[in-house]
């Protein structure tokens, strides 16, 4: 049986050899039939594989229609894959599984941009994690878009998203609550969090490897599922429960071990008993050329059609630089957006990625980013 390794090579050749003849097909005629072919071969590629060779077991589905009791606002049950028109089951270990989409009416639901595409196979293990009741940490590069699956995610399901950034200088009063004086008598303000699981929804721990000890050690009960200690008249304990269908998310670029790579250095080490309480890590990476193709072409629809694909291509040399430590500066779906924006007010592609990217960019990176415009579009920027 070949390795994993014995299959990537062979992938990676596959589409270098693709990428190749596409490029050759486009010099010559243009975008063609034949190069959305090969770029379709590729894109099948690029698909990841399973991590086991046994299939998803098949479940029993029952879709239906209720009404929550604690809120009073109706759901309905539906097939993830016809929610999403992705089949999760045949391109992960992911299976179809039922989802809970709710009526409107609850506050904080996420407007996602129709330019982003997201992950569909992310957006599958998000929901088993979500609907299984599972904490998750979604692990991947800063820029790859974890936090914008999740906001996609939301806004399918019609469910609050609040957002949780932490650092070494954390409010704790924001996030978590504070105690004040009124009237004789101690009373306690709920934060994001504690105001968060009144409602169906996800709040998201962004960053979580950056956040204090004194900080994380706060998230210990709702990780163990109890409930969180608040306080209210005359200093009594009181303990709020979350709503069922109320799920911590964490977003990092590191497992919460450390960074080994230097590439996230605010990074901390976390108590290894607030990491035993993560039960899946979802692994998110940029998103393939094929997409950015795409995105590129939403939002900028005049853009020829090789330069889509050079910018497409820069993006990606950005990101494997990125994650090889050949540059520091991240090229994110953000970017790609603000490019767009002003090569769309009439600045030259050149420009546009200059003025966002590459004046950002140390003089040591902007070496290496020049040549990798050079290699792509044969100019200077």
């Amino acid at each position: 049986m070949m390795s994993d390794h014995d299959i990537e090579e062979i992938v990676m050749t596959k589409k270098t050899i693709a990428e190749e003849i596409l490029e050759a097909v486009e010099k010559k005629s243009g975008y063609s039939e034949v190069a959305e072919s090969i770029r379709a071969s590729v894109e099948e590629d690029e698909a990841p594989a399973r991590v086991s060779e046994e299939p998803p077991r098949e479940i029993s589905i029952e879709e239906g229609a209720g009404v929550d009791p604690a809120t009073g606002v109706g759901y309905i049950i539906k097939k993830f894959s016809e929610v999403f028109g992705f089949d999760c089951s045949k391109h992960s270990d992911i299976p179809d599984h039922a989802v809970k989409i709710w009526d409107d009416g609850f506050p904080g639901v996420p407007e996602v941009a129709d330019w982003y595409i997201p992950d569909k196979k992310v957006l599958g293990e998000i929901s088993m994690a979500y609907h299984a009741g599972l904490i998750a940490n979604l692990v991947g590069p800063t820029g790859a878009g974890k936090n914008q699956d999740l906001e996609y995610f939301c806004s399918v399901m019609k469910i609050p998203y609040t957002r949780i950034e932490m650092n070494e200088e954390v409010a704790m009063d924001k996030v978590f609550g504070k105690t004040d004086i009124t009237d004789g008598d101690t009373v306690f303000s709920p934060g994001l969090f504690p105001r968060s699981m009144k409602l169906p929804g996800i709040v998201v721990v962004d960053e979580f490897s950056r956040g204090p000890a004194y900080a994380m050690m706060m998230f210990q009960r709702p990780f163990d599922r109890r409930e969180f200690v608040a306080y209210e008249s005359k200093a009594e304990d009181i303990l709020l429960k979350p709503h069922p269908d109320w799920q911590i998310f964490l977003t990092d670029n590191t497992l919460g071990n450390g960074d080994d790579m230097d590439l996230y250095v605010a990074s901390n080490v976390q108590d290894s008993a607030l990491i035993n309480r993560v039960e899946m890590v979802i692994h998110k990476d940029y998103m393939g050329r094929p997409d950015e193709r795409k995105i590129i072409s939403k939002l900028s629809p005049e853009m020829g059609t090789e330069q889509v694909a050079g910018l497409a291509k820069f993006s990606y040399l950005m990101h494997q630089g990125f994650k090889k430590r050949q540059i520091r500066s991240a090229f994110s779906p953000r970017n790609l957006k603000s490019v767009c924006t002003l090569y769309n007010r009439g600045m030259s592609l050149q420009a546009a990625v200059f003025y966002n990217f590459i004046s950002r960019c140390s003089e040591s990176e902007q070496s290496d980013v020049k040549e990798s415009w050079r290699a792509v579009f044969g100019g200077d920027v």
